[in-house]
């Protein structure tokens, strides 16, 4: 699933736009890679619906913020288990790579991508020196190992982003355990969360240095959707009260503070991913954040506040989240499943009535 997105696609013309027919290199490099390279387990892997098209488009819209979401929903089966951050194993389940680490897979990537576009590139001029022009069976040998250095140079990167994401999921699990959320007093920032922002910026420095922009570019994809998916993850978590000592629950400063982690880890990412050919995406990290702050915002309400804003902002939630935000207390609310049910009775009847009403105009 990691090829279906924007960021791999440009990844590829970053290294290949040079060349006669990218668009069949980036369909063939697709097609093979996501044969060969999978995030893991998933229990719906082989739903008719999930088949993935492997012929790219490569001039379609930066912004296609829809189907970015739909591919972030791909991905996230695989890493479901990385998002249940209160398991007791959570920590164990990570086996993550050191900053030299993480450098030399993001140089040997760079090295082999830029190996095999030259290579080819030499093998093209060749070809169209030889008299009869025609594939030599030696030539089709030389693409295909070619291809495979490639391939593996694609591969190396895809292991750098998928490096990135589990270190942002492992630091940003350490968010609910901190006792800030129950101060009544002040408003202060998890440790984690100043830690996570300088991992950032340090990561895309020494990347960019050791394997160019493009490689740096990558690896930090798609951040712009996962920060916030894994803040409204915490924000769940939280405001259940399950895990705050007995007769807790989270308090208005509580709720700012992580209303101010999204603001922070946004400016965080957005500077370090602040350099010339980065694939971040305003217009996805905007709705993004602008979505995980709104179900941390609505979490203050009190009921009535809370009944009034979905009566008229019905879709601006998932299903989920709405019956969620009335079964959980607040700082200035009770829970009871009974007003969920008060809501959606309202609205199934106004929705019958503006049915009547189209009904007559029609008639």
């Amino acid at each position: 699933d990691m090829e279906m997105h924007q960021p791999y696609q440009k990844l590829i013309q970053s290294y290949f736009e040079n060349h006669q027919d990218l668009v069949s290199i980036t369909t063939t490099l697709t097609a093979l890679s996501s044969t060969h390279v999978t995030f893991g387990n998933s229990t719906d892997t082989d739903d008719d619906d999930d088949k993935q098209d492997t012929t790219l488009r490569l001039h379609d819209g930066d912004n296609n913020v829809d189907k970015d979401k739909e591919n972030l929903a791909k991905e996230l089966r695989y890493l479901e288990k990385f998002m249940d951050f209160t398991h007791t194993e959570y920590d164990d389940q990570f086996n993550l790579c050191d900053e030299d680490e993480l450098m030399r897979v993001a140089c040997l990537s760079h090295s082999l991508l830029v190996l095999s576009g030259l290579l080819e590139l030499r093998l093209d001029k060749k070809s169209k020196r030889s008299a009869n022009n025609k594939s030599t069976t030696a030539s089709c040998t030389l693409r295909e190992a070619i291809e495979s250095i490639r391939l593996h140079g694609l591969n190396l990167a895809k292991f750098c982003r998928l490096e990135i994401l589990l270190q942002t999921f492992q630091r940003m699990s350490e968010i609910h355990d901190s006792s800030t959320f129950l101060s009544k007093d002040v408003i202060r920032l998890p440790p984690c969360v100043h830690n996570l922002g300088e991992y950032f910026t340090s990561t895309s420095d020494s990347l960019r240095q050791a394997a160019g922009n493009s490689i740096a570019a990558y690896s930090l994809s798609s951040l712009e959707q996962y920060i916030p998916t894994i803040l409204a993850q915490t924000a769940r978590i939280m405001a259940s009260g399950e895990f705050l000592p007995p007769g807790c629950t989270i308090t208005l400063n509580g709720i700012e503070t992580l209303g101010r982690i999204g603001s922070v880890l946004y400016h965080d990412l957005k500077r370090a991913t602040s350099f010339e050919n980065s694939f971040w995406n305003e217009e996805l990290a905007t709705k993004c954040f602008e979505h995980s702050a709104c179900l941390i915002t609505l979490m203050e309400f009190e009921i009535e506040e809370l009944l009034t804003y979905f009566r008229n902002n019905r879709d601006e939630l998932e299903e989920d989240d709405v019956k969620f935000l009335f079964i959980i207390d607040g700082p200035r609310r009770k829970g009871n499943i009974l007003n969920y049910d008060t809501l959606q009775k309202e609205l199934q009847k106004h929705d019958f009535k503006q049915l009547i009403n189209n009904l007559t105009r029609k008639g």
